[in-house]
This record gives structure tokens, C-alpha cells and sequence, in this order.
């Protein structure tokens, strides 16, 4: 694992599940001739930063963006994510654009809040 990336524990109703502070997603949208700018919508955004996020596929955290994603790097959309039972704030920020494909990380905006 990225050793910038901090796991935690996070309990729920399923079973523990560990969630990092950090990590990176990407999507690809397709011909790009039929959308001149590439773009992420906010369920796909929120979809796949939880998956990201998660560590057991099993125990995926709740996580709920403001909006999507512009295929711009470094655009930036506000998200919270769910953990024991609480909303924490995180930063979805696009990182790369490659072709149809849009790369963002998605991070705790205060990662010393997130309970451990």
C-alpha cells in the first residue's frame, strides 16, 4: 500500500472494514467525440471513491459528493465519507487526464480527524 495512505478502522453493522485516508480512482467515458470535455458524474464519483476507499469489498463506506467531476486536472468536488456513524469531509481532486479517462484522488481534507 501507498505509504502515504493511512488505514482506519471502521465498524458498522456488517463488520469492520478498514478505510484509508487517501486513494485514487479513474473512469473512462468513452468516444470522446460525443462529449468534447470528459466528465464524471457525482453517483460514479461517490461509486468508485468508495470502492477505492475501502478495504473490504464487503464493507464499503458511504460517501456522498457535492457534484461531479470536470475532466480538468486539478478540479476539485467536495465529498464527506462515512465513518462510525459520522460524516468527515474529503477533497475529490482530478490528477490526469488520458484520453477518455479521468484520474482523481480523493483525500481527508483534515486527516486528524478521522478516528482510528
Amino acid at each position: 500500500m501507498n505509504s502515504r495512505l493511512r488505514q482506519l478502522l471502521v465498524t458498522g453493522v456488517a463488520g469492520a472494514a478498514l478505510v484509508v485516508t487517501g486513494c485514487s480512482a479513474s473512469v473512462s467515458i468513452g468516444d470522446k467525440s460525443e462529449a468534447p470535455k470528459p466528465s464524471v458524474a457525482a453517483s460514479v464519483l461517490e461509486t468508485n471513491s468508495a470502492q477505492q476507499l475501502a478495504q473490504d469489498p464487503a464493507n464499503v463506506p458511504a460517501v456522498r459528493c457535492d457534484g461531479g467531476l470536470e475532466g480538468t486536472i486539478g478540479y476539485t468536488q467536495s465529498c464527506e465519507v462515512q465513518i462510525l456513524g459520522e460524516w468527515h469531509p474529503y477533497t475529490a481532486t482530478v490528477v490526469s487526464v488520458e484520453g477518455d479517462q479521468i484520474n482523481w484522488n480523493i483525500k481527508a481534507d483534515d486527516p486528524d480527524s478521522i478516528p482510528q
